[in-house]
């Protein structure tokens, strides 16, 4: 899943996703929080002799949406631009609000104890430390990347496979500094699509897209099986 993430934060319109950027926050906060309070109260009034919290615990799980196949049904439906990034936009940036409310609703089953102050801070913990992460890591990685350039076909080889591997680098790292991983790989793909332009040559970026192309292809019928 990574790499669908990180090609479709990649291929996102940013200046478009910049305007819209309050909706989408309006969004990927607010409805992920409206699903989870329906799901929660819901589940609660069906099966009666399961705790409150657990409910909201398993409606957190399930708030948030997939961004795979959002992107997925956003490519074969035409719609407006306007809608597309909003759709877009808020299923990159929704996890985090699900993960934290996640978070605290199996500390409020275990405990007995919930704090709004502690989930604020939670939240915006993972949010910022998970898009931080990802960025670093997009920063060395294309940094890393335009050194190795050369006239060499093998230049080509090495900075493909570096691209293919960011993704997981910055996943990784999230999970060492226990932050968003969705988040990381979704700030990577954003700062890589801006600096893959200004620093690396064309036909490195051409050679890259094609075989992102076809990993993108074999990836999402393998999610979709």
């Amino acid at each position: 899943v990574p790499p669908l993430l990180y090609v479709e934060a990649r291929h996102i319109p940013k200046r478009e996703l910049l305007q819209s950027l309050k909706p989408v926050l309006g969004m990927a906060i607010g409805l992920v929080a409206l699903t989870i309070l329906v799901i929660g109260f819901g589940l609660h009034a069906i099966v009666p002799e399961m705790p409150l919290a657990m409910c909201f615990a398993l409606a957190a799980a399930l708030s948030s949406t997939d961004t795979v196949a959002v992107s997925s049904l956003v490519r074969r439906i035409p719609l407006p631009p306007r809608l597309q990034i909003l759709l877009s936009g808020e299923s990159l940036l929704n996890d985090s609000v699900a993960l934290v409310a996640f978070k605290v609703a199996v500390v409020a089953c275990v405990t007995a104890e919930f704090s709004t102050g502690q989930a604020a801070t939670s939240l915006l913990t993972i949010s910022v430390g998970g898009l931080v992460t990802g960025a670093g890591v997009a920063v060395i990685a294309t940094t890393l990347r335009r050194l190795l350039q050369s006239e060499g076909s093998d230049s080509v080889r090495v900075d493909t496979t570096l691209s293919l591997l960011t993704p997981y680098a910055a996943y990784l790292a999230s999970e060492q500094f226990a932050v968003s991983g969705v988040l990381a790989v979704v700030a990577a793909g954003l700062c890589a699509g801006v600096l893959e332009r200004q620093h690396l040559r064309a036909d490195t970026r051409l050679h890259g897209s094609a075989l992102w192309g076809t990993v993108t292809l074999v990836l999402n019928g393998a999610v979709f099986v």
